[in-house]
């Protein structure tokens, strides 16, 4: 038996139409105050960083090969410039 699966959504505020969900608690500063770009830039980079490889201990405890292990300052440093690049 297959299984059809949707095409993701590649933003937070896709995914959160998609799924049919109103904004809640989480997301009411990125809405009240317009700042849906950065919130999507936050996942994204968050994404980017993942998808190179790195990780944080409690994250690579389950499959550590290939992966580069970061502290969590660290993993933030990379995620905020990540976030700079994007919105740049």
């Amino acid at each position: 038996m297959s299984r059809r699966t949707a095409p993701r959504p590649s933003t937070p505020t896709e995914y959160r139409q998609s799924a049919g969900h109103h904004p809640d608690r989480r997301d009411a500063p990125a809405h009240s105050f317009g700042l849906e770009a950065e919130a999507d830039a936050i996942v994204k980079a968050v994404r980017k960083v993942l998808e190179q490889g790195f990780r944080t201990q409690d994250l690579a405890r389950t499959n550590p090969e290939g992966l580069t292990v970061l502290g969590t300052r660290e993993m933030g440093a990379k995620v905020r410039e990540t976030v700079k690049d994007l919105l740049a």
